[in-house]
Formats: structure tokens, C-alpha cells, sequence
């Protein structure tokens, strides 16, 4: 198990250089608050306990649910639409299309970077680390630090777990969805016409709307809960700085 934790800690550190590379940056990072808790710490365990916490999934499954993601865009980017006038369904459709196309854009740097202990501090917590790193650690707060490991574990658990169950459940709606879709696509090649045409052309249609709104949901999903992880990464961070928080 120690020798996972090693292994995972390493490559944090050989991507933190590849990131201030990239970005021209040598900001503070929730590792850095980890690492320096560490060093204060008469515990040799603690960063080894802590890291996983400050991340919500590891970098093979980051990359795998990427793929998911990208073929969501993919098949959005490669659907043209037959146009049939003033369809309420098609509008449906299109509209949430966009949206689709946007979360997944917006979730993909979530997973491969801002969800973990890579991530830059803000403001907030960079001011309180600003101050914190050169005070001494409190042995009293040490200690109550280890007694709320087990619970702090517990709650990053939980946050894994329905970040598993929501992936579980994307990978079948998107399935699902660009089932319906490609049959869509077949539809608009053969460049349905005329009045029958048309309305078999509008069942395609109609029939891409549940498996999207299922995808998307879970998308929107997915979304709301890296928002509540970071702000529950936030109070755990100000709680390893020895501020009463509710974590």
C-alpha cells in the first residue's frame, strides 16, 4: 500500500514541475500546504495520508473518463442537422447540444488537473498559508488532526464513490446517446424529404432527447459535485492550518 502511495506522490511531483513549466508559474498548491505540514509534523505518515484526500481520482481514471468526455464532443462536433422548420424537438435538441458541448469542456481540466493537489491556491487559503507557514505547529492541533483522519477519509470516500457512480452511469448514457445520434446523422445523409420523410426524420430526432437529457443531467451532475469537493477541500485545508472549520 505504502509503495501506491509513493508511487502516486512521485508522479505529483514530477507533474507540479511539468505544470510551473507550462504555465510559468510557482504558486502555492494544496501540496505545498501538505508538504508543509508534513515537515512540521513529528509524524512521518501524514503527507502519505493526506495527499489522496486533496485529490478526487487518479490520473489513469482522469484519463479514461477524458476519452468519455471527448466523444461527447466529438460526436457534437461531427452531427450537422437536417433543418425542418419551427420543430420544437430539433430546437430541443440543439439547445441542449450547446450545453453538452460546454460542460464537457469545462469538466475535462477538472479531471486532469484542478482536482488535484496540483491545484493553485485561492486567495483565501493563500493568505492564511502566508501567514501559517512560519508559525510552529501546535501539538494539540497535531493530534487533533490524527483523530479526524479516519472522518476526513471518510468524507473524501464518499465524494469518490459518487464520482464513480455518476461515471458508471455516464459511460451508459453515452452510449445511449450517440446511438440515437449517429441513427440521426444516417437520417440526415440520406436527406429525408417530403412529407413522410420528414416525420421519420423528426422520430430520430425525438428519439436522441431522452439519452441526451440523461447525459446531461449526469454531466450537470458532475459539475455540482467538483464544486462541492473544492469547497470541501478548502475547509480542510484551512483546518490543516490550524483554523476551526467545519470540515
Amino acid at each position: 500500500m505504502k509503495q501506491m502511495l509513493l508511487a502516486f506522490l512521485l508522479t505529483l511531483v514530477l507533474n507540479n514541475v511539468l505544470v510551473k513549466e507550462a504555465f510559468g508559474h510557482d504558486g502555492d498548491t494544496y501540496g505545498t500546504i501538505l508538504e508543509k505540514f508534513h515537515n512540521k509534523s513529528e509524524d512521518v505518515d501524514f503527507e502519505m495520508e493526506l495527499t489522496p484526500i486533496f485529490s478526487l481520482c487518479d490520473t489513469d481514471d482522469a484519463s479514461n473518463i477524458v476519452n468519455e468526455l471527448d466523444s461527447l464532443i466529438s460526436i457534437g462536433k461531427r452531427c450537422p442537422i437536417y433543418t425542418i422548420k419551427n420543430d420544437v424537438d430539433l430546437g430541443t435538441f440543439m439547445k441542449n447540444r450547446s450545453k453538452m458541448m460546454k460542460l464537457c469542456h469545462f469538466l475535462i481540466p477538472h479531471f486532469t488537473f484542478h482536482a488535484s493537489p496540483l491545484e493553485s491556491l485561492p486567495h483565501e487559503i493563500q493568505d492564511r498559508y502566508d501567514t501559517w507557514q512560519y508559525e510552529p505547529l501546535n501539538k494539540t492541533h497535531e493530534n487533533k488532526v490524527r483523530t479526524n483522519l479516519p472522518r476526513l477519509k471518510k468524507i473524501h470516500w464518499s465524494y469518490v464513490n459518487t464520482l464513480t457512480n455518476q461515471v458508471r452511469l455516464l459511460t451508459g448514457a453515452k452510449a445511449d446517446f450517440i446511438s440515437a445520434t449517429e441513427a440521426m446523422y444516417d437520417g440526415w445523409i440520406r436527406k429525408y424529404c417530403g412529407r413522410a420523410k420528414v416525420r421519420k426524420y423528426k422520430e430520430l430526432v425525438c428519439n436522441c432527447l431522452q439519452p441526451q437529457n440523461d447525459t446531461l443531467t449526469i454531466l450537470t451532475n458532475l459539475k455540482n459535485l467538483f464544486t462541492d469537493y473544492y469547497k470541501r477541500r478548502n475547509l480542510w485545508a484551512l483546518f490543516l492550518m490550524e483554523i476551526d472549520t467545519q470540515i
